[in-house]
């Protein structure tokens, strides 16, 4: 939908529940792909992605339209749940415990999703490695190399996101991905040593 269309249907959603319930069809996926990505962990990705909507559906009320694509607003609301997500677990070895599932534990408007995050998980061999490097950077690195790299977004949409200039957003990208890089170079030499020393 343009832009106009979106305005109209958010306004609409403010005093209409089934208008809210094409916001959800319309963004639900986008925002469970992001929060998967950021969780590693698919169970976790759901509970999280029902509280984005479910905080949205409360708030709409207070919803002003500025301009900025209802999205915007959506990928806010999901970094400050992922973050109380984690809070609450208090878990720092939350990779550990990933869980992909099987088809039967899904409703079915769910199995495509899951197929893909599956997907996801096999073509990159190290994926957890990653995910675990970004996990350790403070949490506005961790949101725009997310939101970059797993989302694909360009600066001035990450910008809107993060109520954050473009050159900001850059700063932090490139402060982020320096101490990525330092992270996993540190990391990496001790799990190749680990695969040699099992041979």
């Amino acid at each position: 939908m343009d832009i106009d269309q979106e305005r109209l249907l958010v306004e609409e959603a403010k005093v209409n529940r089934e208008a809210f319930g094409l916001l959800y069809d319309a963004y639900y996926t986008k925002i469970f792909g992001y929060v998967q990505r950021r969780t590693a962990d698919i169970p976790s990705a759901q509970e999280v992605t029902s509280n984005v909507f479910c905080h949205a559906l409360e708030n709409i009320d207070r919803y002003e339209w500025r301009g900025i694509p209802f999205s915007a607003w959506l990928y806010r609301i999901a970094a400050n749940e992922i973050i109380n997500h984690y809070r609450r677990k208090n878990n720092n070895n939350h990779h550990s415990n990933l869980y992909l599932g099987n088809d039967d534990d899904y409703p079915i408007a769910l199995k495509v999703e899951l197929s893909q995050a599956q997907d996801e998980m096999k073509t990159f061999e190290n994926y957890l490695d990653l995910h675990n490097g970004i996990y350790q950077l403070p949490v506005k690195y961790q949101e725009v190399i997310g939101l970059k790299f797993f989302e694909g977004m360009q600066f001035n949409e990450i910008a809107q996101i993060m109520q954050k200039s473009e050159n900001t957003v850059k700063t932090l990208l490139y402060r982020g991905l320096a101490r990525l890089r330092h992270i996993m170079n540190k990391e990496m030499p001790n799990k190749t040593s680990a695969r040699t020393d099992r041979r």
